[in-house]
């Protein structure tokens, strides 16, 4: 039987308004998984009981993950940002780490400012998103978070996947490149996700950083930033996913809805015009009453 120290859930936050997001990203993990301890590190004075322990941060950095994965007292630590919420268990993260030091999902930007200033970097050498990350809670991973933010310090870097991208190049740790679904940030791929690619384990909302930051004994609701088909579309594939205990049969991605809408109301889509544009508009939600999107 595992301790309590084995295997564990951290979040890191700093300021009043993102240790609210993070609680409540708390309470959607704990629902998710129930049996996994998750602590917080946070320069907030701060008593919640969905968190196991309550750390408090060394240093009020904009970036507290850094002392959070070189303090974390778990074995092996998933780490998620405070604006990541856990749809299912994904305790699974956890065993790859029998072989690997650390996993993540490789990001999809190449903007300059993910890619980082280091042109000596073969550009074949994935970004990484590292709003989720399982890692091992051994020397080498704790010196690569020290490394980490020293790189972020020495650069003035705003953005932490550069020296990420960099650094895990660089280093002899066994790094493993997790699917897709453990990671959806940019949430328009939900229009075309395809039932054989599964349900979606984890999403990654950054509107949640914006307007109130909600109840914070709430979990987090990401209906609000999701249109209809989407929401509907997430609901289905986890139906059918074989892995999730679902039937496996075929479900429309609401891009080929979108299209029958279109071929239904206004005949083709390639003779619409601005007509076919301010449709799908409405469609996607982006109108009223429905979701607005950014592309992360």
């Amino acid at each position: 039987m595992m301790g309590d120290d084995e295997r564990g859930i951290v979040l890191a936050a700093t300021g009043a308004r993102y240790t609210v997001i993070a609680r409540r990203a708390a309470r959607s993990a704990r629902k998710a998984m129930p049996g996994t301890p998750i602590d917080l590190f946070t320069d907030q004075d701060l008593d919640d009981p969905v968190f196991a322990r309550i750390h408090r941060l060394d240093v009020s950095h904009r970036r507290p993950k850094f002392e959070a994965m070189e303090r974390t007292r778990f074995a092996r630590t998933l780490m998620i940002d405070a604006d990541v919420l856990l749809r299912h268990d994904v305790s699974e993260l956890f065993d790859v780490l029998d072989r690997y030091d650390i996993a993540a999902v490789p990001g999809i930007s190449r903007a300059p400012d993910h890619l980082g200033g280091y042109p000596d970097l073969p550009r074949s050498v994935p970004v990484i998103n590292t709003g989720v990350m399982a890692f091992r809670g051994t020397g080498a991973v704790r010196a690569f978070a020290r490394d980490w933010q020293a790189e972020m310090i020495r650069t003035g870097a705003k953005m932490d996947q550069p020296a990420f991208r960099k650094l895990i190049y660089e280093s002899d740790l066994r790094f493993l490149a997790l699917g897709i679904e453990y990671n959806v940030i940019y949430l328009q791929l939900l229009n075309v996700w395809r039932h054989t690619m599964g349900g979606v384990r984890v999403l990654h909302v950054r509107a949640f950083h914006t307007g109130d930051p909600g109840d914070p004994e709430q979990p987090l609701d990401p209906r609000p930033h999701l249109s209809v088909l989407q929401q509907d579309h997430l609901e289905a594939l986890d139906r059918v996913d074989w892995t999730l205990g679902g039937q496996r049969r075929f479900v429309p991605p609401p891009i080929a809805v979108y299209r029958e809408a279109f071929a239904r109301r206004i005949g083709t889509v390639e003779h619409a015009g601005f007509r076919a544009w301010s449709l799908y508009r409405r469609l996607l939600g982006r109108e009223k009453g429905g979701a607005k999107e950014r592309d992360d």
